[in-house]
């Protein structure tokens, strides 16, 4: 399957403010808990993912942008219509 991204994502790094900001300005909460967490064993870098969860108060989210946008690509109809 053909990955598609914009160039100027490769060897970027999001945060979740990024993030947000990328799917236009959606509030935390939503993203997280019901985009990002029903997502977490696909997402997570520990799984082989491209996103390293934020461990708590002070620790960033570091999201890899490039993989993230395409991601994002595929499933913006589910994302923006309530999630998973």
């Amino acid at each position: 399957m053909e990955q598609i991204y914009r160039p100027e994502l490769v060897g970027k790094t999001w945060t979740i403010q990024d993030l947000r900001k990328e799917l236009g300005g959606i509030d935390y909460a939503f993203v997280k808990d019901h985009v990002l967490d029903p997502n977490r064993v696909e997402l997570d870098v520990m799984n082989g993912g491209f996103i390293q969860w934020s461990s708590g108060k002070g620790s960033p989210w570091r999201i890899q942008a490039n993989p993230m946008a395409v991601w994002i690509e595929k499933n913006w109809s589910k994302i923006m219509t309530g999630g998973w």
